[in-house]
C-alpha cells in the first residue's frame, strides 16, 4: 500500500478524510491507511464506538460534516450512503480533490498485492473473519478488512505484509470491480434489491443485475472459491479456468461426517478423495462448518500450512454480532447476532435451538425496503421459537413506506397459530425482566440497534 492507494501515484503520503468513518467499513479503512503512514481524519454524523477508538488511536474526528473538514485534505473517501450532490462531496470536486468511494479505495489497496476477497449474501463476514484468524495463527502475516470486530485480531482491521483478505460488500454495486487473486463466494440471494427512480447507491435494481455483478467479479479473478452446494453459484462460476468448489458432499473440499452441537460442530476434511484432518468448531450451526469450509479451502488454495489453521478454527469464538453471547439475565445466555434476511434468521434459530433452551427471539427489520419485499418471508422464517416479539422497522436513513410496518410480521405469525407479537422496545424489556428464567435463551436478532437492548439486560 503506498500513497498510489490515494489514486495520485506519487508514492507520498497523503491526507485522507473519511466521511462516516464511524461506520464499521470506513473505520477499518481508516486504521489501514493510517498504518501505512498516510495521516488520516474523518466525521461523522454521531458518536460510535469505532470513531470514539480512532480518536483515541490519534485520529482526528468531527461531529457533522461540513466542507471546511477539506483544508489540506489531499483525498476525500466517501461511503455508498452519500449522494454525490452532497455538500462535502461537492465541495471536494470544486477544489479538485479525488473522491474515492470506500470500494473505489479498498479495490486499490487489495491491487497491491495478492489479496482474497470474500463475498455472498450469508456468511462473508464470518467467514473473512475465520481466515483472517487462521492466516495469522499460520504465521501469514496478514492484511485484514473485516466487516466487524475480530478477536483474533483485536480490531476489524491489521495492517500486515502477507496475503491481503477482504470482505467484499455485495450491496454496493461498486463490487464488481474489485479485482481480487482469489474471490470467495459463499451464496447469493436477493438481497439489498431495489427499484424506482430513487435506488439508494447500496441496491441493485434486479435480482439479475446483482448475478451478473456477481460473476462479473468472479471471472475477474485469477482463482475462485464458491459453494458447490449452491446451484445458483455453480451456474456463475461455470467456465471459470480456475475454479474451486466445497460443500459437504461435493465440491473439490468437502466436510464429511459434520456432526452438529449445541456449541458448535465437527467434521472431517478432504481435498478430493484424499483426508485431510478432523476439523473441531466451537460455534454453533450447519453455517458456521459451511462458513469454516470455504475459509480452509481459500487458506489451503494460497499455500498456507493446515495444522495451525485447524488448531485456530477450535479456538474461534466467532466475530462482533455473529451469534454473540453479550452476557446473562436471571441464569439466561443472551445472544445478540447481525440476521437481517429470512436464510440468516433460520439459521441463528436453528442454532439457538440446539441449546435445548426456550428460544425467546426478539427481531428487529432492517431497512422499509427489505421489509416491503421479505415481510411474509421473515414471518415464515420467524416459526420455531416459542416466543417471538417484533419490534420497529430500524429505518437505517430509508425513508418510511405507507403501508410497511413490522406489525405485518407478527400478524402474519398470529394468524398461522404461532407465538409472534409486536412490542415497543420499553414494552419488550419490561416483558423480559418480568418473565425469564435460567431455562431461557433471549436471542436478539438485526441488523440496527437491537443490540443496545441486549446489552441493556445483559448488563442486569
Amino acid at each position: 500500500m503506498s500513497g498510489q492507494a490515494g489514486g495520485t501515484g506519487t508514492g507520498t503520503p497523503l491526507h485522507h478524510h473519511l466521511m462516516a468513518i464511524g461506520g464499521v467499513g470506513m473505520s477499518a479503512l481508516a486504521r489501514l491507511l493510517r498504518a501505512d503512514g498516510h495521516h488520516v481524519s474523518g466525521c461523522d454524523q454521531q458518536p460510535s464506538p469505532y470513531s470514539r477508538a480512532l480518536e483515541a488511536e490519534g485520529v482526528r474526528v468531527h461531529i457533522g460534516h461540513d466542507p471546511t473538514h477539506l483544508e489540506g485534505v489531499d483525498v476525500l473517501v466517501v461511503s455508498s450512503a452519500f449522494a454525490e450532490m452532497h455538500p462535502e462531496i461537492q465541495a471536494a470536486h470544486a477544489r479538485a480533490v479525488p473522491v474515492l468511494r470506500r470500494l473505489e479505495l479498498l479495490g486499490r489497496l487489495l491491487a497491491a498485492a495478492p489479496s482474497v476477497g470474500v463475498t455472498g449474501t450469508h456468511g462473508k463476514t464470518t467467514t473473512s473473519s475465520m481466515l483472517s484468524s487462521l492466516l495469522l495463527a499460520a504465521d501469514q502475516d496478514p492484511w485484514c478488512f473485516v466487516g466487524a470486530y475480530v478477536p483474533a485480531l483485536e480490531s476489524n482491521a491489521r495492517f500486515g505484509r502477507g496475503l491481503r483478505v477482504a470482505e467484499i460488500d455485495e450491496s454496493d454495486p461498486r463490487f464488481q470491480e474489485v479485482v481480487v487473486q482469489t474471490a470467495v463466494l459463499t451464496n447469493l440471494e436477493d438481497d439489498h434489491i431495489g427499484a424506482g427512480e430513487d435506488l439508494p447507491n447500496n441496491y441493485h435494481a434486479t435480482f439479475e443485475d446483482l448475478i451478473r455483478a456477481t460473476e462479473r467479479f468472479a471471472r475477474s479473478a485469477e482463482r475462485v472459491v464458491y459453494n458447490a452446494e449452491w446451484p445458483l453459484l455453480e451456474r456463475i462460476t461455470e467456465g471459470h479456468p480456475q475454479r474451486v468448489g466445497f460443500g459437504e458432499k461435493i465440491g473439490t473440499y468437502q466436510a464429511r461426517e459434520l456432526t452438529l452441537s449445541p456449541t458448535g460442530s465437527t467434521f472431517q476434511l478432504y481435498r478430493a478423495d484424499t483426508f485431510l484432518a478432523p476439523v473441531t468448531l466451537s460455534v454453533p450451526g450447519r453455517h458456521n462448518a459451511w462458513n469454516a469450509l470455504a475459509a480452509l479451502s481459500a487458506a489451503l488454495e494460497c499455500g498456507a500450512p493446515l495444522e495451525p489453521m485447524v488448531e485456530a478454527l477450535s479456538r474461534f469464538r466467532g466475530a462482533e454480532r455473529r451469534f454473540e453471547q453479550v452476557g446473562t439475565y436471571r441464569g439466561a445466555p443472551v445472544i445478540d447476532d447481525y440476521a437481517h434476511h429470512p436464510t440468516e434468521v433460520r439459521a441463528v434459530i436453528a442454532a439457538a435451538q440446539a441449546t435445548g433452551r426456550r428460544v425467546r427471539l426478539v427481531f428487529q427489520p432492517h431497512r422499509y425496503g427489505r421489509t416491503q419485499q421479505m415481510w411474509e418471508r421473515f414471518a415464515e422464517s420467524l416459526v420455531g421459537p416459542d416466543e417471538v416479539i417484533v419490534l420497529d422497522i430500524f429505518s437505517a436513513s430509508e425513508k418510511p413506506i405507507p403501508g410497511v410496518h413490522s406489525r405485518l410480521i407478527a400478524d402474519h405469525l398470529q394468524a398461522h397459530g404461532h407465538p409472534g407479537v409486536w412490542m415497543t422496545w420499553e414494552d419488550t424489556e419490561r416483558h423480559l425482566r418480568a418473565t425469564t428464567t435460567p431455562e431461557d435463551l433471549l436471542l436478539f436478532v438485526g441488523a440496527g440497534d437491537i443490540y443496545q437492548l441486549a446489552l441493556r439486560l445483559a448488563a442486569g
